[in-house]
């Protein structure tokens, strides 16, 4: 029978995080070679015939799912020929999908010397785990040996061209760190669990976050007194059976967007809530110090794709937020979108950021400072230290966004950063991570901001409205407007 290569390009699914750098693996169907690169019918780099043997019988047990039997046969097959380097190409594979990235390094390295022209896609797969593992010095070299070679599979070369500017920039960062101290929030704020996505309002004294108790994702609060946060309680009337995640509280505390995702039930945490697509955005206000039915955005912000991690400004006009577009069940890369909200308490329809800011790749976590001139943002497909970064951009004059800025070493690594949020004065910022001094999975971190990836300083009003004769507070829109040219600056209601 003869044997034919199957090659698959896929990326990791946005949800899950851990995984950085776009990768090319060597799918091997039932009639394929187990080898990443097209040779003829059963001409292998050894003449060892046991170790040709239980090489193909690897290929048997790979091609049905069973890569513990593979894994077996595939050392079997390397103890017989240690200078086998379709079986070292094939092993470190299987250690790739098992995220043993070290270890496939090591096997990809044998290959590569035992005959570095064999297979060129050897190089490529070394280059790549060397990014997963934030070993960029020899990404680089993988990545440039890999692109010395013709005709190359025209995405593969794409990848490779990002990917090696991502390598140097890691040396070149890895070289010139930022200041960056994380510090643990507390048992306050944390827990055994996960918790992520922070938000907080602008006077700096109400802290919302996600907290995942097994498959449940649920809102809870925090508040600080005396300059210490409080034990974190759930946010009962917005929490359901479902799952509540990315919230966003206005800089007034008035208002919380958040997303949530469409159930096998087809409701979207409780029967009451309906929506559009994969995963909606809904609002809820803060009433006398209760939260209010959640409500779906509706249309033109929510649509039959996915829409999430909703980031409202604090000048109560523009909603930033990520829209994925849902084609046969999957979701296409994220990307960043503003709508606006008019007199009529209507969202325009929502534009897509320029290409400063979007790319053809991922971006997610979207946060616009209270400021409204600094975007914060994760992105794979700006230049950076590998996978999801963090960049910031600054509003120009004429309303477009600048350049992303990467927010550099050790902020970014060869991990996956994101979730970041950055208090009100600019000085501090929060992020989710699990670290070594984490109570449990994910916890909250709050570090200092370095002065270049600051945002405007602000100022902020704060205070209660009274009626006159009772002297009872009472609930009051008020608008505040900018006399010298009288354009309304913000709008809200006490």
């Amino acid at each position: 029978m003869p044997f034919h290569l199957s090659v698959l390009i896929f990326t990791f699914p946005p949800k899950n995080r851990m995984q950085k750098v776009f990768f090319i693996f060597i799918i091997i169907l039932v009639n394929s070679t187990f080898s990443t690169a097209q040779k003829k019918p059963h001409t292998y780099s050894t003449t060892n015939e046991k170790a040709i043997k239980y090489y193909e019988e690897s290929k048997k047990y790979f091609s049905q799912y069973k890569d513990k039997e593979a894994e077996e046969y595939l050392l079997k097959a390397l103890q017989k020929d240690d200078n086998f380097i379709e079986a070292h190409a094939a092993y470190a594979q299987l250690l790739i999908e098992q995220k043993k990235y070290e270890e496939a390094s090591a096997h990809l390295k044998k290959a590569i010397s035992i005959n570095p022209d064999a297979y060129p896609i050897n190089h490529f797969m070394l280059a790549n785990t060397s990014m997963l593992t934030g070993n960029y010095e020899t990404a680089y070299h993988a990545y440039k040996k890999f692109l010395s070679y013709p005709n190359i599979h025209p995405d593969m070369k794409q990848i490779a061209e990002h990917e090696i500017k991502n390598a140097e920039f890691g040396m070149n960062a890895i070289q010139h760190p930022q200041p960056f101290r994380p510090i643990n929030l507390g048992n306050a704020i944390n827990s055994p669990n996960d918790e992520y996505f922070p938000s907080i309002t602008a006077d700096g004294e109400t802290f919302i976050f996600t907290r995942k108790v097994g498959p449940q994702e649920d809102f809870y609060v925090s508040r600080k007194v005396n300059g210490k946060w409080q034990a974190a309680v759930p946010i009962r009337e917005i929490n359901s059976m479902g799952n509540e995640g990315a919230p966003s509280i206005s800089a007034d505390g008035k208002i919380m967007f958040f997303a949530s995702c469409v159930n096998i039930e087809g409701n979207y945490g409780s029967p009451d809530r309906k929506g559009y697509g994969s995963c909606d955005i809904f609002y809820s206000e803060n009433i006398n110090g209760k939260w209010s039915k959640p409500v779906n955005v509706g249309p033109p912000v929510n649509t039959q794709h996915w829409e999430t991690q909703p980031s409202f400004s604090s000048d109560g006009k523009t909603l930033y937020f990520i829209r994925g577009i849902v084609s046969r069940g999957n979701i296409k890369q994220g990307d960043i979108y503003m709508a606006v909200l008019d007199e009529n308490g209507k969202f325009s329809e929502p534009v897509k950021l320029g290409p400063n800011i979007n790319t053809d790749k991922d971006e997610e976590s979207v946060f616009i400072h209270p400021d409204n001139q600094t975007l914060y943002f994760s992105s794979n497909g700006h230049t950076g230290m590998g996978g999801l970064d963090i960049y910031m951009s600054k509003r120009q004059p004429d309303g477009s966004w600048g350049p992303a800025i990467n927010l550099g070493y050790p902020i970014n690594t060869h991990h996956d950063e994101n979730s970041l949020l950055v208090d009100p004065s600019g000085k501090i910022a929060y992020f989710a991570s699990n670290r070594n001094d984490s109570y449990g999975g994910l916890d909250i971190y709050q570090f200092e901001l370095p002065e270049n990836a600051r945002p405007q300083n602000i100022t902020y009003v704060k205070g209660k409205v009274y009626d006159a004769v009772t002297k009872l507070p009472v609930i009051a829109n008020f608008e505040l407007f900018d006399l010298s040219n009288q354009t309304k600056i913000a709008q809200s209601f006490s």
